[in-house]
């Protein structure tokens, strides 16, 4: 019997209905096939990482594990966009690219290693980051179990994401887990958007695992960033040029919430002990060292204060330049005169002790830098103390980088090791891999 005209016409609107969708999906399997995966999506992966259980894995039905690709950052670099204000960056956080089997090896050992940008290696070469070192160390001992070391580090990850990706990664048979955190604790004061709402972050989350949306989202978004969504901003990591920072824009935490975040970074490390324990894992924390001759931030000026940074860093540089030791300490203790609490005095003067040759007085005073920083983004002595009073009560072993990689305290030193304010060089994450090396092959030859 003929088709009717009206079955007609039904079947050209199916037809017309499903060439689209047929498009999209060939579309996406093209993408995928190609492995053009599209650029990670910051609030997605900001959103999802703060949730308890937070996996990032993805299995391929082979066996086979990977870090879900639009979490991936391609090459070695992390995509970086202009911010809004001056001085401003936005870093978005991504992982490195890994694969790893579901199941090991009989008589392999599987080494897990958490953080944030330094441990992604940040500035370095995928085989120069310390997890990569680290690897490299364990292949070139002949007579041993295979180990397997998988970097988990990603940009802006602090404790609390760390502890959240536990339950994934104990998943996949850890022999040892790597936990180095403390450089990211205090980032969340300054996250200045609000969270996007549950709805949004689940629809973004769903669509977030389409290639083809990933690339339409990059493409909405684009390089434009004054337009940059909120819940887009609020996953980013905002990272700062002090020298392009109007002093009167600067302002430091308040005490109450540094003590906050440093109870937040406590309770995480409680809970990453707790949990490596139960599960008879293992569990190393890596105790990371600030660079302390990267200059600080420096507030605005307080009321009744006559000496900015403006007017008394020439001075100091110009006594150091003449050899005048005492003349710069005096200039930096007139500051400190008027703000007893100043980032930038203290790390004057922490410069002149260190070409003075008094080692500790230097030490001490750029110390006290690091802890005063009005945009703290490196681990105080107070993040620290945490780290190792939670170690000390959990009989967690503890890597302290601040043994081997502030061993001298001299420009010099400072310049070989450290990129810029924290991350290691190439030479840093070797000094980095042997310390963790010492400390974890012993625990692995007990497996």
């Amino acid at each position: 019997m003929e088709p009717t005209e009206r079955s007609r016409r039904s079947v050209r609107r199916a037809i017309a209905v499903m060439l689209p969708i047929l498009a999209l999906l060939v579309i996406e399997s093209v993408l995928r096939v190609c492995g053009c995966a599209p650029p990670p999506d910051p609030a997605v992966l900001h959103a999802a990482s703060s949730v308890a259980g937070f996996d990032p894995f993805v299995e391929d039905g082979t066996g086979r594990v990977t870090i879900r690709p639009e979490w991936v950052a391609r090459g070695n670099a992390l995509v970086v966009r202009e911010g809004d204000r001056p001085g401003e960056f936005r870093l978005i956080p991504a992982f490195r690219e890994t694969e790893f089997r579901a199941r090991k090896y009989e008589r392999m050992r599987r080494v897990f290693v958490l953080g944030g940008s330094s441990t992604f290696g940040l500035y370095v070469d995928r085989d120069a980051s310390y997890p990569s070192v680290l690897q490299q160390r364990f292949t070139g001992r002949s007579g041993e179990p295979s180990v397997e070391v998988v970097n988990l580090g990603c940009a802006g990850f602090a404790s609390d994401r760390c502890a959240e990706l536990l339950t994934a990664v104990l998943a996949y048979e850890p022999d040892a887990i790597v936990v180095d955190c403390g450089h990211n604790e205090m980032l969340a004061l300054a996250v200045e958007e609000p969270m996007p709402s549950p709805t949004v972050r689940a629809w973004r989350s769903r669509l977030a695992v389409s290639y083809l949306f990933g690339w339409l989202r990059a493409a909405w978004v684009g390089d434009a960033n004054a337009t940059r969504l909120d819940s887009d901003r609020l996953g980013e990591l905002a990272i700062f040029d002090p020298s392009m920072i109007p002093e009167s824009t600067r302002a430091a935490p308040s005490r109450e919430s540094i003590a906050a975040a440093e109870e937040t970074f406590r309770a995480s490390l409680r809970a990453i002990a707790a949990a490596t324990a139960a599960k008879g894992v293992p569990c190393v924390f890596v105790l990371p060292a600030p660079n302390l001759f990267a200059p600080p931030y420096a507030p605005a000026p307080v009321t009744g204060q006559a000496l900015t940074t403006e007017v008394v860093i020439p001075r100091v540089i110009e006594a150091l330049r003449n050899g005048d030791v005492n003349a710069a300490i005096a200039t930096a203790d007139a500051l400190l005169a008027q703000a007893p609490q100043h980032p930038v005095g203290h790390y004057l003067k922490g410069l002149a002790f260190a070409d003075a040759g008094d080692a500790n007085a230097a030490r001490r005073e750029l110390e006290l830098a690091v802890d005063f920083d009005a945009r703290p983004h490196r681990i105080t002595s107070g993040l620290a103390s945490a780290m190792i009073d939670v170690a000390r009560d959990a009989g967690v072993a503890v890597v302290d980088e601040r043994e081997f990689l502030l061993r001298r305290v001299d420009r010099v030193a400072a310049s070989e090791l450290f990129v810029d304010h924290c991350h290691p060089t190439a030479a840093g994450h070797r000094s980095i891999a042997a310390a963790i090396d010492a400390v974890l092959s012993p625990l692995l030859e007990t497996r």
